[in-house]
């Protein structure tokens, strides 16, 4: 039997260097160890008010973009996935090469990251961008391994569902209501308690409005659910003849048939009793699960396992689907903004970096790829997001960034500002921007330690 291993510090590195050197030398050790790589390269918008170098030639960012794609190729396992946040300007560059190193067909989304929500008027109406690409790339679709994600609206409202019926459960002996009832206010009086949770309810549903039809609740799995048409879970589709559990007659058919036998008989509690003349099985509840599996959630409706009847024979079945929390990871994010103010404040109101990427991307993109103890690569660490990120959510991070000379002014600044709070050893300067993705990753209490890799 395999032990998990507990989270392992001692795997978070940050490595000085140049990116084009360092990922070589990487391959022996780590080849197919990452899971997920992002990287944030500069945008080459040719700024030069910035703390890094955002100005090549259109031949020297291809070199770098080129070279440094190819050589962390080899790193990632085949179930991993890459990441590159991009602006515009050169997202055709950074497809292009994707696709010659990860193959069109491992190509796995672009993703819109709204950058800024707020529409401000500057001078003469004009076309803005307000948003940049993150665009990604599995290292093998057929391996690709990505985690759902959570529906908040939809969690907020399961919630609050059964938040409403352990309210009601109480009264319901005496008055027999039941929650669609109730949410569609054919109830005659209502507690403040129920009125509160009705709002958020209704609330939810505007917001997403499928929620409107999730408006029966299941007490045995607490969850939320609906009546949806039979022939949506058809599979392949069998005829049956059903027989209504409640009159005894057989039900009207649907159009195509009734899904699996499987499907439908929930905890096996139907059985095939017969067949009638064109040899077509005859399936009835149980008579044994008669008092415990037929429920009313409504004055017209009864859940039977899988199955919702109408009163009598005359309703076609529907088929129960229950609310689903989980749903696919989004390709639109409105993670606004750069963690300008967050960084600023870790270094006592100096402003080390320009636009650095918020946690609460870099948590989503790891939240969706990997799983904990995963190992994360960013080779253009920058302020050094990826290594908090990670090192918050419990993965290991390999963090690489050149030590770019800071502007003596900033130096300065940063010194004179942080003289206090600064987590130097001895020997130790703010003279690059690897020494401030350091300090950076100090300040948040990440652990790590530094790898040197020497130049031969």
């Amino acid at each position: 039997m395999s032990i998990k291993k507990n989270y392992d510090e001692e795997k978070n590195i940050l490595i000085e260097g140049d990116s084009l050197n360092i990922l070589k030398k990487l391959k022996q050790q780590y080849e197919k160890k990452i899971k997920m790589i992002y990287i944030d390269p500069p945008y080459n918008t040719e700024r030069t008010n910035m703390t890094y170098n955002d100005k090549r030639d259109e031949e020297e960012f291809l070199y770098l973009i080129s070279n440094t794609l190819k050589d962390s190729y080899h790193l990632l396992k085949d179930n991993g996935i890459i990441f590159v946040s991009i602006s515009s300007h050169k997202m055709h560059i950074i497809r292009t090469e994707l696709e010659k190193i990860y193959k069109k067909e491992n190509y796995a989304a672009t993703m819109i990251r709204i950058e800024n929500a707020k529409q401000q008027k500057i001078g003469k109406a004009s076309l803005k961008e307000n948003y940049e690409f993150i665009i990604a790339f599995y290292k093998n679709k057929n391996k690709k391994e990505l985690n759902y994600i959570k529906n908040n609206i939809y969690l907020e409202f399961q919630k609050s569902m059964i938040d409403l019926y352990k309210i009601t459960k109480k009264e319901k002996s005496k008055d027999k209501y039941y929650i669609e009832e109730i949410i569609n206010l054919k109830k005659e009086n209502y507690t403040n308690k129920e009125l509160k949770l009705l709002k958020k309810i209704w609330t939810l549903q505007e917001q997403s409005k499928g929620l409107k039809q999730y408006k029966y609740y299941d007490e045995e799995t607490q969850k939320p659910f609906r009546a949806a048409d039979i022939n949506m879970y058809l599979g392949k589709g069998e005829k049956y003849e059903l027989i209504h559990p409640i009159t005894n007659k057989i039900c009207k058919n649907p159009k195509y048939n009734y899904p699996n036998y499987e499907k439908f008989s929930k905890d096996n509690i139907f059985e095939i009793i017969g067949y009638n003349e064109k040899e077509i099985p005859i399936i009835k509840l149980k008579e044994q699960y008669k008092k415990t599996k037929l429920k009313y959630i409504s004055k017209e409706k009864i859940l039977c396992g899988n199955l919702i009847f109408g009163i009598n024979e005359q309703k076609i079945p529907d088929y129960k689907n229950e609310l689903d929390i989980l749903k696919h990871p989004d390709t639109i994010l409105n993670i606004t903004g750069s963690d300008d103010r967050y960084i600023t404040k870790l270094f006592n109101g100096v402003k080390v970096f320009d636009y650095p990427k918020p946690l609460k991307l870099l948590d989503y993109l790891i939240d969706i790829s990997t799983k904990e103890n995963d190992l994360v690569l960013d080779f253009f660490a920058g302020s050094g997001t990826t290594g908090e990120s990670a090192y918050n959510k419990k993965r290991n991070f390999i963090l690489i960034q050149k030590a770019e000379k800071l502007d003596l002014e900033l130096k300065e600044k940063i010194i004179k500002n942080n003289k206090e709070k600064l987590l130097l050893e001895q020997g130790e300067e703010i003279n690059t921007i690897y020494d401030l993705t350091k300090q950076r990753l100090k300040l948040t209490k990440a652990k790590f330690k530094e790898m040197e890799i020497k130049n031969e």
